[in-house]
């Protein structure tokens, strides 16, 4: 029998953007970066132009681009994350396999979070990984893709068991 993964998973860890995700620093599509708001709380700056660009999109990986192991978690877990977008800004983020199955998790349109800091958290039992045919010893990523153009803050990125 193959190993259980983890239900408690930390995916974004403050100072290691660089290391766990691709995508980040500067392109004309995006500037990705972490920063110290005014709070003194760390976090991920995402800026970015979908209008004018097709490469405004990014990915992070919480196990040194090691498949992650979600075997025999999807029902007991949820990932759960921090957002603030500023102004109009849209986005979805999608969870990746390495076999290239990808699954839906987050449409900001879903998301009221204009100006202010929401917790968001998506049951993994919602996502339907077996029947989307997910390999779940073998998680790639949590993909960010902007559908527009605009501003977004993210923070406190983890798996967690819900009781």
């Amino acid at each position: 029998m193959k190993p259980k993964g983890n239900p408690n998973q930390l995916i974004y860890t403050e100072g290691k953007l660089k290391e766990d995700a691709w995508g980040g620093g500067y392109n004309p599509c995006q500037t990705l970066e972490e920063i110290k708001e005014s709070e003194g709380n760390t976090c991920i700056k995402w800026t970015y132009n979908s209008e004018d660009c097709s490469w405004d999109k990014w990915g992070i990986n919480w196990n040194d681009w090691y498949a992650v192991n979600f075997r025999g978690i999807t029902e007991v877990s949820e990932i759960k994350m921090k957002v603030k977008i500023i102004g109009d800004a849209q986005f979805k983020v999608n969870l990746n396999d390495y076999k290239g199955h990808s699954s839906e998790i987050l449409d900001s349109k879903s998301v009221e979070a204009k100006n202010k800091w929401v917790e968001v958290k998506v049951p993994l039992k919602d996502l339907n990984l077996q029947e989307g045919k997910f390999v779940l010893d073998q998680i790639r990523q949590l993909e960010f893709q902007g559908k527009s153009s605009g501003t977004i803050f993210i923070d406190d990125i983890e798996l967690v068991q819900v009781p």
